[in-house]
Order: structure tokens, then C-alpha cells, then sequence
């Protein structure tokens, strides 16, 4: 999960709306203008419309390679097309899914774009902290996939987002340094070393803006910013971000150089939060806390995976995440997930003799925290509504997975007190994938398309394990079906010869 900076939002020029251009953009300040008009339509229609949406964030990316062709060498043009690509890929996937490309392709893209940016200035601290930000979104996109070489490119960013993440601190410390010299120094705030970047959104508590302008008629101000504390934890928060998604895909090799690091990341981070001006919030703890217990708890996989700890103390280590607030559905259902990657961890390395006894309990845990988070959800007036359906709808894929996850584990256990329970849980998974539909208010489609074809595969399942008859199903239902098993196999929901069986089925009952 990538943290993403506040200070990424849009607010690329102070407008003084002294005039309004109708004609085709001819100057740097008249492309901005236009972009920023098909981005305000873009964040206006992005909760009702996410396809009207997204044709209005890619027309303002338009705008800027239009002006950009132009003026090849103007920065603010560059960093804003580049920090637009950035923020649509953050998007709601109902806006995302509205791309004309797939998403990595559209990351790439995004990266390139960055990386240009980094050509024309790669002393902006913005824009090294976005560049790294691009780099993990696209490594965590690759190592979802099972191709060796695309986690070998997963890697390579990793690392590269780290480098851009010391460049980006590095940079902010001078700054930091330079600012608390000029106040030594009796400069006013107004005169404090500010670095100028025209995509700020500064929401930092103490950080200070300067105005300027080249003409009084301008319509557009240079925005530039002091660096605050808050600026340097966010730095340290995405480097941390980045090594917990590597050191899940780093040799055996690897893991004490990255513990390593991450325990210098960390430092940093307790000292940010110590220095902060106005002490950060209660959710910015939380959140920070989160970061650090789930880095803890992809180290403790990979240590158990290369054999360095017992399961014992991988389990004990997972204990952490009960010292956080459990009033956050995010918290609940990391807890819930870091269980099932020692659950998936034990199936991997471990006798399936051996399985229940040691996964039972986690799994049954894991079950709890799913059902807390989604009464949690279900009383969230926070979120927005399409934010809250959405969370709803794969909280509820997630707890028909664990059911089918408890299925296999279980299933292969001698004790009759827990294999009784296989009927149940297959009707509890069928429940929580009918529920996507007939639970929630407009889910979207290829949540709505995986709980389909993962309903059908249970129907299949039930007939293996209880002899349940089952129906024919049309061409559609069976490849959303084959789509999804190849994905429980993958994820080790499923084992292997229960898959073949059910691929038997799905081929005998098509209509």
C-alpha cells in the first residue's frame, strides 16, 4: 500500500481570475489555465461520473503534451502533466478501470513522464518523492503477477524508489537546514530558502507559501514553499512503503541488508514525529504505527520463509498489531491479511499433517477481524458512498477467500470436529460472494464479475465435498469461473487437485 503525500494534491497556480481565454492556448500560463479546467471538470464529476471523469483528467493531460510540444523545457508544464498522471492512477478503480490503456501500461507512461520532469530539474524534492512514488505503484503492480522477470522489474524499481526517497530527504534536510539558519540569521518568515514547484497543495501545519508573480496581469502565481517536519516524515513513510513491498519479493541474501536499512528509515520517522511543529494527529499516528508493524510483519515472513525463525515467533511477532487502535476497518483488515500470509506461508514450507492444528486459530481470527471491519464500514458515514460500496464489496470477496481458505485447511486434518465444518463454511463463502450483489449499491464490475465466478466455483466445491448437485452454466459464468480459480490456486486458497476437479466440473456442465 503506497502512502500517498498530501502534498501531492493539485494546486498548481493562485489564479487571480482577472480573465477567462477562450481561444486556443498560445503561452505556458493559457495551457495551465486549460489543464486546470479539464481537471477541476475531471474532480467534479469523480464521484458521480467516473467515465466523464476520467475523459476530463486525460483532456487536461492532453493540454499539457499540447503545450509541452510547445514549450519542451517549461517545468510547471512537465511536473503538472506528470503529477496528473500520478494522482489518476490513485483514483477510484471506477475512474481507473475508464483508462485507454491497462494500468501498468498507464504507469509506465507516468513514469516516463516523471522521469522527464527529473531531466529539465532533479533538485525539486517534489519531484524525486513522486518519481519514487510511481516506481512502487508499478513494482507492486508487477510483483502481483506470477512472471520471474516481472519481479525481477519489480525489484529494480523498488530500489530505485528508494534511491529517488534518500535523494528526496536528503534534498529536504539541506532545505530544512537553510530555513533554520535564515531564522537564525533574524530573516523574516516571509524571506525564509523556499523551493518553488507550481503542483503544491501545501496542507502541512507551519509550512509557509510565498506568491510571486511576473506581471500584474498574470493569471497564474508561482507557488513556493517552505519544507516543514511533516514533509520530511512523509519522505520517510513512503521509503518505508517501498522496503516493505521488497523485502517480500528479496533473497535470503537481501533480508539483513534490507532489515537494516529499514531500521534507519525508522529512526527517521520517530524523529520527524518527535520535531513536528503541531504534533501530528491521532490518525497520522495510527496510520505511521500501521506502516511499521506491516513492514515488521513482511520481514517476519520472509525470515520464516528462509527458515530463520520458527512459526512460533512469526506468529508471536504478529502480535504487534493488537497494541494499534482497532477502530480503523484499514487496521482490522491488515491484521486479518498479515494471518493469512502465515497461514499461505505455513501451507508452502510446512506437512499438511500440520496445518490445522497450527492454522485453525489464525484463520478463526482472521475471521473475527473481517466481520469487525465490516461492521465497521457498514456504520462509516465518513466515506464517501461510492468509497464505502467499494470497501464493502472486496471486504466481502476477502471473507468468502478466508472461508475457502479455512475449507482447505481443515479438509486436511484427521479430526472430524473440525472437517464437520466444511458445509458450513462453504455456504458462509457462497454468502459473502452473493452479497457483493445483493448487498451493496452499485459494486463495480469486476468486483461484481470475480464474486460471480467465485460463487460458481463454491456450487463446485460443495458438490465435491458434500456430493451437492450442481447446474449447468453458460460460457460467461464459466470463464469468469476459470478466471477466478486460477487466482485462489495462485494465492494457495485452493490446492492443486481440488482445481483440476472442479476444471472437470466447470467443462462438463457447460450449457
Amino acid at each position: 500500500m503506497v502512502q500517498q503525500k498530501q502534498s501531492s494534491l493539485p494546486l498548481k497556480r493562485v489564479k487571480n481570475n482577472k480573465s477567462k481565454h477562450t481561444r486556443a492556448p498560445e503561452t505556458v500560463e493559457e495551457y495551465q489555465e486549460a489543464a486546470d479546467f479539464q481537471e477541476s471538470t475531471g474532480g467534479k464529476w469523480r464521484a458521480g461520473d467516473p467515465v466523464k471523469s476520467c475523459r476530463a483528467f486525460l483532456r487536461a493531460v492532453d493540454i499539457y503534451d499540447a503545450g509541452l510540444a510547445r514549450f519542451p523545457t517549461d517545468f510547471d508544464l512537465a511536473y503538472n502533466k506528470a503529477r496528473l498522471q500520478l494522482e489518476i492512477t490513485q483514483q477510484q478503480p471506477a475512474l481507473v478501470v475508464n483508462l485507454p490503456v491497462p494500468l501498468l501500461e498507464y504507469l509506465r507512461q507516468t513514469l516516463d513522464s516523471h522521469r522527464y520532469v527529473l531531466q529539465l530539474n532533479e533538485t525539486v524534492p517534489d519531484a524525486l518523492y513522486n518519481t519514487a512514488q510511481v516506481l512502487t505503484v508499478l513494482a507492486e503492480q508487477l510483483a502481483d503477477g506470477d512472471n520471474p522477470s516481472a519481479k525481477d522489474e519489480a525489484i529494480m524499481f523498488l530500489r530505485q524508489a528508494l534511491e529517488y526517497c534518500s535523494s528526496c530527504l536528503s534534498r529536504q534536510e539541506m532545505l530544512v537546514e537553510e530555513q533554520r539558519a535564515a531564522l537564525q540569521g533574524g530573516q523574516s518568515q516571509d524571506q525564509l530558502p523556499a523551493h518553488t514547484v507550481d503542483s503544491m497543495a501545501c496542507t502541512s501545519s507551519g509550512t509557509e507559501l510565498q506568491v510571486s508573480a511576473s506581471d500584474s496581469d498574470s493569471n497564474y502565481a508561482t507557488v513556493e514553499r517552505a519544507i516543514a517536519p511533516s514533509d520530511l516524515l512523509d519522505t520517510s513513510r513512503a521509503a518505508l512503503s517501498a522496503m516493505t513491498t521488497l523485502i517480500s519479493l528479496a533473497s535470503a541474501t537481501d533480508i539483513a541488508t534490507l532489515s537494516s536499512m529499514a531500521k534507519d528509515i525508522e529512526r527517521k520517522i520517530s524523529t520527524y514525529q518527535a520535531i513536528l511543529t503541531i504534533p501530528d494527529s491521532e490518525e497520522t499516528r495510527i496510520e505511521v504505527a500501521l506502516e511499521r508493524t506491516e513492514f515488521d510483519a513482511a520481514l517476519a515472513e520472509a525470515e520464516f520463509r528462509f527458515g530463520t525463525i520458527s512459526t512460533q515467533t512469526y506468529l508471536n511477532r504478529l502480535h504487534a498489531f493488537s497494541t494499534i487502535p482497532q477502530e480503523s476497518p484499514t487496521v482490522l483488515c491488515s491484521q486479518a491479511e498479515a494471518l493469512i500470509s502465515f497461514v499461505v506461508a505455513v501451507i508452502q514450507t510446512q506437512p499438511h499433517s500440520q496445518l490445522a492444528g497450527t492454522c485453525w486459530g489464525p484463520l478463526t481470527r482472521a475471521e473475527s477481524l473481517y466481520s469487525s471491519a465490516a461492521a465497521l464500514i457498514q456504520r462509516s458515514t465518513s466515506s464517501s458512498i461510492t468509497s464505502n460500496n467499494h470497501d464493502r464489496a472486496r471486504l466481502f470477496v476477502a471473507q468468502g477467500d478466508l472461508e475457502l481458505l479455512r475449507v482447505r485447511v481443515v479438509s486436511s486434518a484427521n479430526d472430524i470436529s473440525l472437517t464437520q465444518n466444511v458445509p458450513v463454511l462453504l455456504e458462509h463463502a457462497t454468502k459473502y460472494y452473493l452479497s457483493v450483489a445483493e448487498a451493496v449499491i452499485a459494486p463495480r464490475a469486476d468486483v461484481t464479475e470475480e464474486a460471480e465466478g467465485k460463487a460458481v466455483l463454491v456450487e463446485r466445491m460443495q458438490a465435491l465435498h458434500v456430493g451437492r448437485e450442481v447446474s449447468k452454466v453458460s460460457t460467461s459464468a464459466r470463464n469468469k469461473a476459470l478466471r477466478a480459480l486460477r487466482d485462489l490456486v495462485g494465492e494457495e486458497v485452493v490446492e492443486r487437485e481440488i482445481a483440476d476437479a472442479i476444471e472437470k466440473s466447470l467443462g462438463a456442465a457447460q450449457t
